[in-house]
Formats: structure tokens, sequence, C-alpha cells
């Protein structure tokens, strides 16, 4: 009888959702691509840790109208944060309105703008 060899697990490496949601980004704001720069799993120190996308607007001469752009700022000290769930951020949501006492808007469904931080926040409930 011959003994079974059975192999370690494979690792599970989950969706790849990063690819996907730099090209879904890339063409929600494909009518400004000549004014944006966009890199892709940007990283944030000499550690492993990343953003996933950056986007770096180019001029400040370009109005966007595209509703997740309109917060776009030019450099650094114009810095915006956006943050994309794939569900309601209903915990994070309460936080900055409770704990750090933020005012936060829904722009536009699922858009929300968070008001009171140095830079200008917002979060989209992508589901």
């Amino acid at each position: 009888m011959e003994k079974e060899i059975k192999k370690p697990p494979e690792k599970e490496e989950g969706i790849p959702w990063h690819t996907a949601f730099f090209e879904a980004i890339q063409m929600e704001l494909d009518e400004y691509s000549q004014d944006l720069q966009f890199i892709s799993e940007f990283p944030l120190n000499t550690q492993p840790l990343k953003i996933d996308v950056v986007i770096i607007k180019k001029s400040r001469d370009v109005m966007m109208e595209k509703n997740i752009a309109s917060i776009f700022r030019m450099d650094i000290k114009d810095s915006t944060l956006t943050f994309v769930e794939s569900h309601y951020p209903r915990e994070i949501l309460k936080h900055l309105q409770e704990v750090r006492g933020y005012r936060v808007e829904e722009k536009l469904p699922g858009i929300y703008i968070v008001k009171g931080d140095i830079l200008p926040i917002q979060i989209i409930d992508n589901p």
C-alpha cells in the first residue's frame, strides 16, 4: 500500500480587486486622463504598506465635474483623501462624527464629504 503524500495547503490569494479597481478608477476619470497621473500600489514608506491608488492632479486650471473628482486638489498642501468602501461605511462615519467631531455630508448618493480635518476627505460607498 502506497503512502499518500499530501501537499501543503495552497495560500489563498483572495480576490485580486486592486488591478480591477485601478483600471475602473482610470476609466471613470478618462475624460481627465491628460490632467491626472495615476500610480498603482504606491508605497507609503520603506515597509510593505501601500496605498491602492494615488491620483495626482497635474493642472490647477482644470475643473473636474465628475462626482468623485470634484474634491481633487493640485499639490501636497492641497492634498485630499478618498476612501472607497465596498459596503456602507457605518463605523468610520460614526467614528468621524462622534469621536473626531467632524461633520459628514452626503454630497451625492454614496459620496460623503468629511469636514473638520486639515485635509478634505471623501468616502465613497461603492457596493
